[in-house]
């Protein structure tokens, strides 16, 4: 019977996969967006939407965990940016 850090620790590699599979829809969603940009001959950057995207994680997630989930918001957004910048070349 597995010890309870090995548990604790299955349970993480459980929602890591979960949260994994989710990056990968965002990134899927985020390359619609950036064929439609580009459709539209708009630019890849928006910054009011991400300042939105800032406040809302602000109102989401606790005091204690806001500067951690802001720093996972920004890889998520230069993820979504970079996707979307490389679609434009082709």
């Amino acid at each position: 019977m597995p010890n309870q850090l090995e548990t604790l620790r299955q349970e993480i590699d459980s929602i890591d996969a979960q949260i994994f599979d989710l990056f990968e829809q965002r990134i899927a969603v985020a390359k619609q967006i950036g064929a439609y940009k580009k459709g539209q001959d708009l630019a890849v950057l928006d910054s009011s939407r991400e300042n939105a995207k800032r406040d809302q994680v602000k109102a989401t997630v606790s005091n204690e965990l806001e500067p951690y989930a802001l720093e996972l918001l920004e890889v998520l957004m230069n993820a979504a940016k970079a996707v979307q910048e490389t679609s434009r070349e082709f």
